[in-house]
């Protein structure tokens, strides 16, 4: 996985600026939920496409 999220990454920079902008925003409620779980399936889709691809380059 290491390989995978480098500071080329935009889930490396989505993880960057998720933790230094949300705490500032300063959300209570069902908007700090909601941004949380955005953050959350941004990261998740961008690492399972970096690991497709991965696995692509590896097999060609």
């Amino acid at each position: 996985m290491p390989d995978i999220i480098t500071a080329k990454s935009p889930v490396f920079w989505v993880i960057v600026f998720a933790g230094a902008v949300l705490p500032a925003l300063a959300l209570h409620g069902v908007a700090q939920v909601v941004v949380t779980l955005l953050v959350v399936a941004f990261v998740v889709i961008g690492i399972i496409r970096a690991r497709r691809q991965h696995a692509t380059a590896e097999s060609r």
